[in-house]
């Protein structure tokens, strides 16, 4: 993808840290919102949409840390355009890359994590793998990448060993656990807000 001069001229490293910060606090603040509202209405249906809760929680924070498109600026700057804005990610410095597989019956989602020293997050898919492979070979900044996402970018040699694997298997497990834990929290809260 290319960019116009002007833009490319716009665009900085921790650029789109302050949007990350409000979307994270949102996608925490979903859950508590909904059982106050449910527990102050005193309905069966807001009760429901409380349970259910945590998992539209998730998807906001997924939605708005995936790019539309991706760019690779001066080998170290790594930009996209998402719904919060454009976040850049500096690999000039530190920066951490990890993977998220999730199988379904449909169709696996498959994203790299990637966040900088700046805390500036991008979630990328695979057709942005060229990008995100060209800055980590080319970058002097230090990289810490999980073995799962060096597997898929192809660069098993730069990889840190570790829990990865005890991870890989247990975080999508204690992720639904606590997806579901934290919808059933809600509704009870909610009971407790209406005086039931």
């Amino acid at each position: 993808m290319t960019l116009d001069l002007s833009l490319a001229r716009a665009i900085t490293a921790g650029q789109g840290r302050s949007a990350r910060q409000l979307v994270d606090w949102t996608t925490l603040l979903v859950v508590p919102v909904m059982a106050l509202v449910a527990g102050l209405l005193d309905d069966e249906s807001w009760r429901l949409l409380a349970l259910f809760s945590p998992f539209a929680s998730f998807a906001v924070w997924f939605g708005f840390a995936i790019p539309r498109g991706v760019t690779l600026l001066d080998d170290s700057l790594l930009s996209g355009k998402t719904l919060s804005g454009r976040r850049t990610v500096s690999f000039a410095g530190p920066v951490k890359v990890r993977r998220i597989f999730l199988p379904t019956p449909q169709q696996s989602m498959d994203l790299l994590v990637i966040k900088d020293a700046c805390g500036v997050r991008l979630l990328l898919d695979k057709k942005h793998d060229a990008e995100v492979r060209a800055a980590i070979e080319q970058t002097a900044g230090q990289v810490a990448l999980s073995q799962r996402a060096a597997e898929r970018l192809g660069l098993a040699s730069r990889a840190r060993n570790g829990w990865e694997h005890a991870l890989a298997v247990l975080g999508p497990i204690a992720l639904c656990l606590g997806t579901v834990t934290s919808g059933f929290v809600a509704v009870f809260a909610s009971f407790v807000i209406a005086g039931e």
